[in-house]
C-alpha cells in the first residue's frame, strides 16, 4: 500500500510540473503576442538561419519585400545573431537591393559586434548574442512591386564561423 502511495505522490508531482510548464508557456505566448501587436510599424521582418553557424563567402541570403506604399518613409535594420565563437569584433556585409524594374544598388555595411574591450554587444545569455543595427533611415521606395534584398558576408574569409542568423527588418518611420 505504501508503495502505491509513493507512486501516486510522484505522479502527482510530475503532473504539477507539467501543468506549471504549460501555464508558463501559455503566459509567455500571450505576452509575446501582446508585444508583437504593439509593433504595428513593422512592415517586414524575416530572419534566416545560417547552417552550422558558418557563413560561406559564396553564399548569399535573399529577402523578397512586397512594397505597395510609395509615399511613406522607412527605416531598415539588419538583425544578426552571433555566437561567442565569432572571431572578430566587427562584421562587414554587402547588401544588394534590386528594384522591381531591375535596377541594382549595392551598399557595404559595417556592424560592431564587440566593443574595444572585447565585450559582446547585443542581448542574450550564454554563447548566443542578438543585435539589431539601424543602417538606413528615411528610405523611400519609389516603385510598387517586389524588392529583392540580398546579403553576403564581406569578411574575406571563405568560411566565417560564429554567425547563426541574419535578418532584415523594415519599419515605417
Amino acid at each position: 500500500m505504501a508503495h502505491k502511495v509513493l507512486q501516486y505522490k510522484g505522479l502527482r508531482k510530475h503532473a504539477s510540473r507539467f501543468f506549471l510548464h504549460k501555464i508558463i508557456t501559455v503566459i509567455f505566448a500571450a505576452v509575446a503576442l501582446f508585444f508583437a501587436s504593439c509593433d504595428r510599424d513593422v512592415m517586414f521582418e524575416q530572419n534566416k538561419r545560417i547552417p552550422e553557424s558558418v557563413w560561406n563567402l559564396q553564399d548569399s541570403l535573399s529577402f523578397s519585400v512586397e512594397i505597395s506604399d510609395t509615399v511613406s518613409l522607412h527605416n531598415m535594420y539588419v538583425n544578426i545573431r552571433n555566437t561567442t565563437d565569432y572571431p572578430f569584433s566587427n562584421f562587414f556585409m554587402f547588401l544588394d537591393i534590386r528594384f522591381p524594374d531591375g535596377q541594382l544598388m549595392r551598399d557595404t555595411l559595417e556592424m560592431e559586434l564587440a566593443d574595444r574591450t572585447g565585450n559582446w554587444t547585443g542581448s542574450g545569455m550564454g554563447h548566443i548574442k542578438a543585435n539589431r543595427f539601424l543602417f538606413r533611415t528615411g528610405v523611400w521606395f519609389p516603385q510598387i512591386g517586389t524588392y529583392t534584398l540580398t546579403m553576403q558576408q564581406a569578411m574575406r574569409i571563405d568560411a566565417l564561423p560564429g554567425v547563426s542568423d541574419i535578418g532584415l527588418r523594415i519599419t515605417k518611420e
